[in-house]
């Protein structure tokens, strides 16, 4: 999973979090997100944690956390 998040994923991904939300697949989803966080945190803390909150997987939740924490 970490590698499609760290080699930026396939294709033409969602770029926005209403995008990433559409994805039915949860980990396309979280992945969709982890790619997005840093970004989105920047332009708007409470949405960037609004995001976070909708990652199912705690690993990659965790790494969007430390990702936007460091």
């Amino acid at each position: 999973m970490f590698l499609a998040v760290l080699a930026g994923g396939c294709g033409s991904t969602p770029t926005t979090p209403d995008g990433c939300a559409k994805l039915t697949d949860v980990e396309q989803r979280d992945e969709c997100y982890a790619r997005i966080a840093v970004d989105v945190f920047r332009a708007d803390v409470a949405g960037g944690e609004a995001m976070a909150l909708e990652i199912q997987d705690d690993t990659t939740r965790d790494f969007v956390y430390l990702t936007v924490t460091r």
